[in-house]
């Protein structure tokens, strides 16, 4: 594959995407700081929980656009709907 193939693919990030990482990383690296420098251990618990609630919130949104894309079979939607059905 060149590279003009791969810059064509329409890989694009919402803001809102951008944020989400952009605020997950400064939270990563804040409770890693915080850690180095032995900081009250609930703060850095709080922060770190807080990177990482960013972080999933992203794997959802990601969740959602590929179930838009593939169908909800891909993502797993028949396999909830049909053990609900049961």
């Amino acid at each position: 594959m060149s590279r003009n193939e791969v810059k064509n693919t329409g890989f694009h990030l919402s803001r809102s995407e951008l944020l989400t990482i952009a605020g997950s990383l400064v939270l990563g690296v804040l409770a890693g700081l915080l850690t180095l420098l032995q900081a009250n251990a609930v703060l850095i618990f709080v922060v770190a929980g807080a990177a990482l609630a960013l972080l999933a919130a992203l794997i959802g949104q990601a969740t959602d656009q590929l179930g838009t894309r593939l169908g909800s079979g891909a993502t797993g939607g028949g396999a909830i709907r049909s053990r609900q059905l049961t």
